[in-house]
């Protein structure tokens, strides 16, 4: 799943605003980028890469490994009880 906190983050650390973003991507719109990044609107395998290329990032790094989250909530209160 694509972790919408981390690439807010990762865009603000670099000092990157959201039009820059759109721009970048070669959006319409700031509010396009917008709705992406609050997860009103799907983002498209290409935008994600055009996204970690902006960011200089890998595209990995953007996603969860909810699989790992999951067994860990398990592993933890099963040592709690």
């Amino acid at each position: 799943m694509l972790d919408l906190k981390t690439l807010r983050k990762t865009r603000l650390n670099q000092g990157l605003t959201q039009g820059d973003m759109a721009k970048g991507m070669d959006l319409k719109s700031r509010s396009t980028y917008t709705r992406m990044e609050l997860g009103d609107t799907e983002i498209k395998a290409n935008d994600i890469e055009k996204i970690s290329r902006l960011l200089n990032k890998n595209v990995d790094y953007f996603f969860t490994n909810n699989c790992e989250k999951i067994t860990h909530k398990k592993s933890l209160r099963a040592s709690t009880t």
